[in-house]
């Protein structure tokens, strides 16, 4: 199965593995199943990290680098992504959720056939099949 990291569990994974979870670390360390990472943690990461680089200590570029160097691939960003935004809908009564890097993740996850890995608990009021919380 191939995974999809959401930005927190890439970079528990990378630096932080103590932070994830053991359903975490089931999912990546199956030999079945394949991890990926998109383009917009990429993109998140060097917002945050240009905002504020003490709390996000790696660029975007350093972040590219270390997830090559351990053989992890990018999911790269296409049109249908975008598109797939438009079919995700949060179950009726639920907190808005404003984050456009998960919501594309989401949509990428969906249109692509992924399992999206992560921590994030609101992810799971869109009510899709393909997000596992761990």
């Amino acid at each position: 199965m191939k995974v999809l990291l959401d930005t927190h569990v890439l970079l528990w994974a990378l630096f932080k593995p103590s932070r994830l979870s053991s359903l975490a670390l089931s999912y990546l360390e199956a030999p079945a199943n394949t991890a990926v990472y998109s383009l917009a943690t990429l993109w998140e990461v060097e917002i945050k990290h240009l905002k504020n680089p003490r709390l996000m200590p790696p660029s975007a570029q350093e972040l590219y680098e270390i997830c090559r160097d351990e053989g992890l691939s990018a999911l790269s960003i296409r049109p249908n992504h975008v598109f797939a935004l438009s079919t995700l809908t949060q179950l009726p009564g639920s907190k808005e959720h404003r984050d456009p890097f998960d919501r594309l993740m989401l949509a990428q996850a969906k249109t692509e056939g992924l399992v999206l890995l992560t921590h994030d608990e609101q992810l799971a009021t869109y009510g899709e099949p393909f997000v596992r919380i761990v």
